[in-house]
């Protein structure tokens, strides 16, 4: 099948390509429609004339196309831009239309509002904003069929509330929330209380609004579900089948990052494809006509269900061109089915292709399309047939997915599993038992109540198997590798990798010099790495590093290759701390500091698992009060006063104090009031710097002067300070 002789395929990419043309160039949308109407007179006239260019403003009229449904989307009015970035912090009120709900719990609300009207001091202000509304009703006294009435899908609503701009990163490596609401059209965000004002303007019951009874069923679906599982469970049930992760903990998350099966955590195409395998089946015996639109219908109602992610929309349109193929007697291209599901969800809303669903979704299905059948080949005559063909082909798709995928998998979870591959041989499998579970137990609990605890515990006792698979694989000592600052520069060169690899295996060169081509290939690849790194966390040989998160403060000090760690709770609850402790891994990853030499951390949580231990220096662990344990080796006994070569420290019992001494540095980091500290510090020849746990501020002396400064994080966690002989210079990440 060569690629160009599909149409849909052309179009595609013509489409996409006036999507970059857009992201790198602004153009006025009056300047592109009024392209894109000189086109089109072209093109007609050149096509009316059977002109052999007629191809050529076809093919300009599709990129300009794309250009203005993107520029549309992803280029805001200033004025409103200019007026809300005012507004940020402030309290305002808004007229609109709920599109879609995220989240509805007893604690609150989360949903999209295509905002009409911005209200200020009585003046109506015409806006056109998607804004992200959060309801916080945790103080409500009123039901929360109440709101969920208020604030359904369809509804005009007048809300108020304080107007925020999204998280930027706080930290290398940190997701991204502002671009990821960008890539949703979302450039604000509301936050709202129980005593601010929620006006139901108009309610539209309308019997064609179906995504008001989709969201009605969702809502009872979830409702069945927390009613009839326990909390995990629940959370799990909830997540892969309508799509609502907010309740499974972040240590299960990790177990699944780590063992390379986090996709089945988000409701995608494997779900999808099972819904549709389980539709087809009931279906079997209808005709043909049923057995198509019955499965479409199901597959629109689940993607709704699911709240039409990019990744369930792909599948859903791909699965119902696929069953109309069959029913037109088609030959199916799966190339062609990709093109056109990406055209449709695209055009609809471009900014999608910034969602990392769609990326991941798309990347592993062209993966199938394209990695798999070169995979293949080697065994074309060989297992024809029975279980062990389907054990290969399982095995080729999960390493072709895995390697078409690993660029996203690096760049947004910094991690790549070497146990993915066995793991999904697995989960994969058990995950389709599971969704088929799910649903028999909804069927079951609808019908015929009275037998669905015997089916809750079959189900149960299967998801709980689930996950002990999991955290088997993800508790294994070689279970992954973190990867740090994977830029697009390392994506691009990849798939160039990846494309030149492909078109070798399926020349007819002889196999060593196949294999000479792709060892060069790689090794290129590995040997500049590191020159494509364009990390903007600055790597310091002598300096501090601040690291002020929700539950703890950190300090860390490097001196000339060797470092030492001040881990300090603010919280006692140690899920919390346990978090925390994981994002400081990733941060000091991001910072090119892998190993710690020293730590003193103190608080028990260290011994829960979490990513940062395995960074410490184990060999000798001492533990210094009920709080406190010290890590790393020590030439005295006393773990109180240590020296090395490189870093020179003492820890003060007493006063939770420690001294480190760099070049003709003194660094204090005590709880201590700077008053008790003055005398002591005059005596001491050379620059000192006191730095207080809570990270508020820094007290400098260079020479006899003192000099306070305050320590301001700007909404970041990290600061990172290089140290000189005469100062300590802030360094921007």
């Amino acid at each position: 099948m060569k690629v160009f002789d599909f149409p849909v395929i052309k179009t595609s990419i013509f489409f996409i390509t006036g999507f970059l043309v857009a992201y790198n160039f602004e153009i006025p949308s009056i300047y592109l429609l009024g392209l894109i109407a000189s086109i089109s007179i072209i093109t007609l006239l050149l096509l009316k004339l059977d002109s052999p260019l007629k191809n050529i403003p076809l093919v300009s009229l599709i990129i300009v196309s794309g250009m203005y449904i993107f520029s549309n989307s992803y280029y805001e009015d200033k004025k409103q831009i200019k007026l809300f970035n005012k507004l940020s912090g402030m309290k305002v009120r808004l007229y609109g239309r709920v599109e879609k709900v995220d989240y509805a719990g007893n604690d609150g609300m989360i949903f999209y509002l295509n905002s009409h009207y911005l209200i200020i001091d009585r003046k109506s202000v015409a806006i056109n904003q998607k804004i992200l509304t959060r309801i916080n009703l945790r103080n409500s006294s009123l039901p929360q069929k109440t709101f969920q009435r208020i604030f359904s899908p369809g509804n005009y609503i007048r809300i108020s509330g304080k107007v925020k701009l999204p998280d930027e990163p706080r930290f290398p490596g940190d997701f991204n929330n502002k671009f990821y609401l960008k890539s949703k059209g979302i450039n604000y965000i509301l936050e709202s209380g129980v005593f601010d004002e929620y006006v139901l303007v108009k309610d539209d019951n309308s019997i064609f609004n179906y995504t008001r009874y989709l969201n009605d069923l969702r809502q009872k679906i979830k409702k069945q579900i927390e009613e009839n599982f326990d909390g995990l469970t629940s959370a799990y049930i909830k997540g892969i089948f309508i799509a609502e992760k907010s309740d499974i903990p972040a240590d299960v998350k990790e177990d699944f990052v780590n063992s390379g099966v986090i996709h089945v955590l988000a409701v995608s195409g494997l779900h999808t494809g099972y819904i549709a395998l389980i539709l087809i089946a009931l279906t079997s015996r209808l005709r043909k006509f049923w057995k198509v639109l019955i499965p479409s219908l199901g597959l629109f109602i689940f993607a709704h269900l699911a709240n039409l992610t990019p990744s369930v929309t792909r599948a859903s349109i791909m699965s119902v061109v696929v069953l109309f193929v069959l029913l037109f007697e088609r030959k199916n291209y799966l190339l062609n089915s990709i093109a056109l599901a990406a055209l449709i969800i695209l055009t609809n809303n471009p900014l999608d292709i910034f969602n990392p669903g769609f990326q991941l979704s798309f990347v592993a299905v062209l993966s199938i399309a394209l990695i798999y059948p070169v995979m293949r080949l080697p065994f074309e005559n060989l297992l024809q047939e029975g279980w062990k063909k389907y054990l290969l082909d399982l095995m080729l798709i999960s390493i072709a997915v895995t390697i078409g995928t690993f660029p996203i998998v690096a760049t947004y979870y910094q991690k790549f599993s070497y146990v993915s591959f066995l793991a999904n041989i697995i989960i994969i499998p058990l995950t389709g038992i599971i969704l088929g579970g799910i649903i028999l137990n909804l069927i079951v609990l609808n019908t015929f109540p009275l037998l669905a605890g015997l089916y809750k515990v079959a189900l149960s006792e299967l998801i709980q198997f689930n996950f002990d698979i999991v955290q088997f694989f993800s508790d294994l000592p070689f279970a992954y590798t973190s990867i740090k600052n994977f830029a697009l520069a390392h994506s691009l060169s990849y798939y160039f990798l990846v494309s030149m690899i492909l078109i070798i295996l399926v020349r007819k060169y002889k196999p060593v010099i196949k294999v000479a081509f792709i060892v060069f290939l790689i090794l290129n690849y590995l040997i500049y790495f590191e020159v494509m790194n364009v990390n903007k966390a600055h790597s310091i040989k002598n300096g501090l590093i601040f690291c002020k998160m929700n539950n703890s403060n950190s300090v860390f000090i490097i001196s000339q290759g060797k470092n030492l760690l001040h881990f300090y709770p603010k919280s006692q609850e140690f899920k919390s701390l346990v978090y925390d402790l994981n994002v400081l891994e990733k941060v000091l990853l991001n910072l090119n500091h892998k190993k710690i030499d020293y730590a003193y951390i103190a608080s028990p949580a260290i011994w829960l698992k979490n990513n940062l231990k395995k960074n410490l220096n184990q060999t000798s662990i001492q533990k210094v009060n009920e709080q406190t344990w010290f890590f790393g080796n020590h030439e005295n006994k006393n773990v109180s006063t240590t020296s090395r070569s490189n870093l020179n420290f003492r820890y003060i019992k007493n006063s939770f104090t420690t001294l480190v001494k760099i070049k003709n540095w003194l660094f204090i980091i005590s709880p201590v009031e700077f008053e008790k500290y003055k005398t002591y510090l005059n005596q001491i020849s050379g620059n000192v710097a006191l730095i207080k746990p809570d990270l508020d501020t820094l007290v400098i002396k260079i020479g006899n002067n003192f000099k306070t400064q305050k320590i301001d994080f700007n909404n970041k966690s990290l600061k990172i300070y290089e140290l000189n002989n005469l100062n300590l210079n802030e360094s921007y990440w």
